[in-house]
């Protein structure tokens, strides 16, 4: 196991041109409360609240998102991939295949199939909690509908995430085991 210091982990993934990678994350989670007052709907203060994230999936210097889907495309429907454009990202800076920067924060972007969902865990006050119906039903919720109206379902989508470097708290990159400082 090693340490690396965040402001290494762009320069870590970077020495790969494709692999799978395995991470940590810890994040406020993001509820749709819509002018409610979220508290007075769970009993419970939201920014105790915390999402834990554990995923894998595909990074490196040469994957590249609208080649995922073209090939996911080709795959598994009728449809023609060469119609499919990759939209203009609507936040950040893409700086390569590893990094997006936005604000001052860099982000490390991980690739996957949505079927191959990632484990999710909450906890409040810093404990393992369960999320109650209501809180459940207030956590925002997406899917590409642009992948839809090309014949993937939800389950087949090719997922692309860009995950703050700041939330990463450890990472298993090549059959290494790295904790984020």
């Amino acid at each position: 196991m090693k340490a690396i210091h965040r402001t290494e982990l762009c320069d870590v993934v970077r020495k790969f041109q494709s692999t799978f990678i395995s991470l940590i994350s810890e994040t406020l989670p993001i509820w749709t409360v819509a002018g409610w007052n979220f508290e007075d709907l769970t009993g419970r203060e939201a920014s105790e609240f915390r999402k834990v994230t554990a995923t894998v999936g595909l990074t490196g210097m040469k994957i590249k998102y609208d080649t995922l889907v073209k090939n996911r495309i080709e795959k598994i429907t009728d449809y023609d991939s060469d119609n499919w454009i990759t939209a203009p990202r609507t936040w950040g800076i893409r700086i390569d295949a590893v990094e997006v920067q936005h604000e001052g924060e860099s982000y490390v972007t991980i690739h996957y199939v949505s079927n191959t969902k990632p484990k999710i865990w909450y906890t409040y006050g810093g404990e393992k909690t369960e999320l109650s119906p209501m809180e459940k039903s207030l956590l925002r919720k997406s899917f590409s509908k642009k992948q839809a109206s090309f014949g993937l379902e939800k389950k087949a989508q090719i997922i692309h995430r860009d995950y703050k470097i700041a939330s990463i708290k450890a990472m298993i990159l090549n059959h290494e085991t790295y904790v984020v400082i």
